[in-house]
């Protein structure tokens, strides 16, 4: 069943551990809220064009089905990740939305590894642009990539807790408003391809014990200070 949203903004939710997957194209110019109670998943299967914003109520776990599950691409069509819940980019590739922001703060719901997680095998190319609203941690077993776009920090802590392919800034993706960025044991950092860390040495990455942070064709690295502790590596 598709849906044309009006003046009223739609509610999606689960109350228990049994997930929802909603399969209709959401159209219109409303926004989308996801407010469940329960530890299921909302999953959204299909392109959406709806030109709202949406939100990721705390408690929440929304998964990505579909590459363009978010809605328009557009600035107006911002998603934000309240603290306490969880987008799932689910082993998705390519979610290509230059004009679109994600929000997100928060260490995610209780059982998942952030705010932002990639719990699919394959890894997520984003071109999507990312607000920090305050601290947060993302994760995954999967990739998680800036591609091209930027990362909008606000002074705030960014930690890596990834359990496979870690975090990537690449191809042209700029960092503003630099804060700091911790990447936990078993963590992996990469900055690839022209991204550019804007900030300075009083802007601190920290590499705990055991995590590892790549440069690969990097050419736009700042003078960010690194601290790498324990059998952290550098590549």
């Amino acid at each position: 069943m598709n849906g044309t949203m009006g003046g009223a903004v739609t509610t999606f939710g689960v109350g228990g551990s049994g997930g929802l997957t909603y399969s209709g194209v959401l159209s219109g110019t409303s926004g989308v809220i996801i407010n469940s109670t329960g530890a299921g998943a909302v999953t959204f299967g299909t392109a959406n064009t709806f030109s709202g914003t949406m939100l990721i109520s705390t408690g929440s776990l929304f998964k990505l089905g579909n590459l363009s599950a978010l809605g328009a691409n557009a600035a107006t069509s911002t998603v934000t990740v309240a603290s306490g819940a969880t987008l799932d980019f689910n082993g998705l590739n390519s979610v290509n939305q230059t004009s679109k922001i994600l929000n997100f703060s928060g260490t995610g719901v209780a059982g998942q590894l952030g705010a932002l997680v990639n719990t699919g095998t394959n890894g997520t190319s984003n071109s999507l642009n990312f607000r920090m609203l305050g601290n947060a941690t993302l994760g995954g077993g999967g990739r998680i990539e800036v591609r091209g776009t930027w990362l909008d920090m606000q002074g705030n802590t960014l930690t890596v807790n990834s359990t496979g392919n870690g975090f990537f800034l690449t191809s042209g993706a700029t960092v503003s408003n630099a804060g700091s960025i911790v990447v936990n044991s078993g963590g992996l950092f990469s900055l690839e391809s022209n991204a550019n860390m804007v900030g300075t040495a009083t802007n601190i990455l920290t590499l705990q014990n055991n995590s590892q942070m790549n440069f690969y064709q990097a050419t736009g690295v700042s003078p960010w200070g690194i601290i790498a502790n324990g059998t952290a590596t550098i590549s």
